[in-house]
């Protein structure tokens, strides 16, 4: 296949030659690998390459977009005409323009790890094998594993402009997945692992089968607990699940369509003063670090919270024309599908230095959360109100004393981040999805309240 950047540089140059001036060429290939076992023997094989290109073009303060799947020079022609003709018939908007970054230099960052096309299928097929034995090898309370699965994706990103620019970078990482059921009698549990790494070496198939074996039987025989009000601790997994559902308040675009609550609260106290979330494109070893956005603007690391108070919003180009500030490189696109949206990079609350078990002490009783359900339909991300399906663990005077189901947990996100009282040294970040990875450590909340019994 050819090259994207030199494929995109023909389109650009075409552009030109047809009279148009600003036009933005943006590519995207991508390959993914899924292995999947039951019982040892590979149930699922799929592998798939796709490659597409969006073309946006600039006329008259009016914006075109047009895309195609097929990475040819004809194709982008027929492409840069559709998006002429689109731009034709959409109103005028002052803050249409293609972005300029300038003569700015992109960030330095090691994105690609190698050993990934290196190694054969034989080595992936037996680490998803190895997540099943590991697994039923834990404890005979082991009665299924149906999810044991192994993936990679690998992502090349291009960019060509007619005012200049040129920029592309690859990044690439993988994945293991384990599901357990665990049996006791007639109670059953299920619990689940993922793991995602920018490096095979960081990717144990058989740790990773154990800790879900062991998360499932640690659920058997759980009990209910009485409403009311508990302090709560979220392990890192649910309270990065939190932030990412609510993390959209934190885009210009939802504020200037009225869909954030954080709308004209800059500079306000928004959090716990020990609280600090950053969004940052290029933190080392970042899931979803990058050299620059989807506009081609370079990376940068933005704060959001310091010291519990908010300080900027997420900005793509267009968003921070409408607001008169520079834009935070925070433009993403999901696919070439898409429009350009406002999106999080490598979005994390900051670690603190409280471990899990100190974390424990802090309060008399409380609930320790290690899932939660209904996350879709049960959280509104512009009110910010949640009332969520959970399980977790029961302690009390420091100790874990019996696990808990069959709860709900309610109340508002920005209730939360006020009342936070203790943060862990465990932060853990999401597999990325789209342009953005979600990270946290274990948060101590105050109070939240409970229906249970």
């Amino acid at each position: 296949m050819p090259e994207l950047s030199e494929l995109l540089q023909q389109g650009a140059d075409e552009a030109r030659r047809l009279g148009f001036d600003e036009v933005e060429l943006f590519a995207l290939r991508q390959n993914s690998l899924s292995i999947k076992v039951f019982q040892q023997e590979v149930d699922t094989f799929s592998f798939s390459q796709n490659t597409g290109v969006s073309v946006r073009l600039f006329h008259d303060q009016r914006c075109g977009y047009a895309y195609t799947e097929e990475a040819t020079i004809e194709a982008l022609r027929k492409t840069i005409q559709s998006a002429a003709e689109v731009s034709a018939i959409l109103p005028a908007d002052e803050y249409q323009r293609l972005p300029d970054p300038g003569s700015q230099q992109y960030p330095t960052l090691s994105l690609l790890d190698h050993s990934f096309s290196e190694l054969g299928y034989e080595f992936k097929i037996a680490s998803a094998r190895q997540i099943e034995k590991s697994a039923k090898e834990s404890s005979k309370l082991v009665v299924n594993v149906p999810t044991a699965s192994y993936g990679e994706g690998a992502l090349e990103v291009a960019l060509v402009s007619t005012r200049g620019l040129k920029a592309r970078y690859h990044t690439n990482g993988g994945y293991l997945v384990a599901g357990v059921m665990a049996k006791r009698g007639k109670d059953v549990k299920s619990a689940y692992e993922v793991r995602y790494a920018k490096s095979v070496d960081r990717l144990s198939g058989s740790q990773v089968g154990r800790l879900a074996a062991e998360e499932s039987i640690r659920r058997l025989k759980a009990k209910e607990v009485p409403s009311g009000p508990y302090s709560i601790l979220f392990d890192p997994r649910t309270s990065r699940s939190l932030l990412s559902t609510f993390a959209g308040m934190f885009s210009a675009k939802n504020v200037q369509e009225g869909l954030s609550l954080l709308a004209g609260r800059l500079g306000d106290t928004i959090a716990s003063p020990s609280l600090a979330l950053r969004d940052n494109a290029v933190l080392p070893g970042g899931f979803a670090s990058r050299p620059f956005d989807a506009e081609g603007m370079p990376s940068q690391d933005n704060v959001l919270i310091s010291g519990g108070k908010l300080q900027r919003f997420l900005h793509n180009s267009y968003t921070a024309g409408k607001d008169g500030v520079a834009t935070t490189g925070n433009a993403a696109r999901g696919s070439v599908k898409g429009a350009v949206e406002v999106a999080p990079s490598n979005l994390y609350f900051e670690r603190g230095h409280a471990s899990r078990d100190e974390l424990f002490t802090k309060t008399p009783r409380g609930l320790y959360i290690v899932q939660l359900d209904g996350l879709h339909s049960g959280a509104n991300p512009v009110s910010g109100d949640f009332s969520l399906a959970a399980h977790g663990y029961y302690f009390a005077k420091g100790e874990i004393r019996y696990p808990v189901h069959q709860f709900t947990i309610a109340g508002n996100y920005l209730g939360l981040l006020s009342s936070v009282e203790g943060i862990g040294d465990d932060i853990e970040f999401s597999p990325p999805s789209g342009a953005s990875s979600v990270g946290s450590p274990s948060l101590l909340v105050g109070e939240l309240a409970v229906s249970g019994a």
